[in-house]
């Protein structure tokens, strides 16, 4: 008489290769960020290696950055090197241009990874009010994303943490890519003139003198001014953004109730 064989459930046997998936991601998502603490790595990814290769890439070189950013964001890697790599190299409008297509390829790779491998394994947790919350999120995907990319959400926390949610590629895309505009330019364009007054610093026969001109500089020329100005400002625009919020939606309860 043979033995009966033991068969796992249905659900223990689909969940199983979802944590594999979920456990390689991660695995090498945690090598990679162990290797970049160590000192002669950290400096083979600086912002100034990283802009030195791509200048030295010719002709290439805006296609190479646009990749390279897409695959360090991918791989869990802090965007704000390589936006400023971008800026020192490229000129404002042509920065902002392949900083927003390799951010937005990466983002969107790093979405469909943690879709791919997470999202089956989130949607079975989800329960009650988080999952209200999870199908609000997917009515409004575009305004989500677009809103979180205006108020500077952690870029690359955020690409793999909205594909764990109901939101569609096409309204995580778009979100993306159009949100991101205004800060990347803003940002591009303020790295671009301070390139300028540290250079000017530099020409200085000393230090103080150095950091005095550039000082002048700033307050006195609109051209370096009114670029740190705007960057300033920008970090109000969460604070802006929000209070219109709160008024549209208590001019909309109000429209309701008379």
């Amino acid at each position: 008489m043979t033995e009966p064989t033991l068969v796992a459930p249905p659900s223990e046997q689909s969940a199983l290769p979802k944590f594999v998936k979920l456990g390689l991601v991660a695995a090498v998502i945690a090598g990679v960020l162990l290797a970049v603490r160590n000192p002669e790595v950290r400096a083979a990814l600086s912002q100034d290696q990283i802009a030195a290769f791509i200048a030295g890439a010719g002709a290439w070189g805006p296609a190479l950055f646009v990749l390279l950013y897409a695959v360090w964001v991918t791989l869990f890697l802090p965007a704000i090197v390589v936006t400023i790599a971008g800026s020192l190299i490229f000129a404002p409008l042509p920065a902002t241009i392949f900083i927003v297509l390799g951010a937005t390829l990466g983002a969107c790779t790093s979405f469909m990874v943690s879709r791919t491998v997470g999202r089956d394994l989130v949607a079975g947790m989800l329960r009650g009010r988080i999952a209200s919350w999870d199908d609000g999120i997917a009515k409004n995907g575009f305004f989500f994303v677009f809103y979180l990319r205006l108020l500077y959400a952690p870029f690359t926390y955020f690409n793999f943490a909205a594909g764990l949610t109901k939101v569609t590629f096409l309204h995580f895309f778009w979100g993306t890519c159009l949100g991101i505009i205004p800060g990347t330019f803003i940002l591009v364009f303020f790295v671009d003139r301070l390139k300028e007054l540290v250079a000017v610093a530099r020409e200085a026969p000393s230090r103080f003198e150095g950091i005095a001109g550039a000082g002048q500089l700033l307050v006195s020329n609109p051209r370096y001014l009114i670029p740190f100005l705007i960057f300033v400002l920008s970090f109000f625009v969460p604070v802006l953004v929000k209070r219109a919020q709160s008024a549209f939606v208590a001019r909309r309860e109000s429209r309701r109730m008379a």
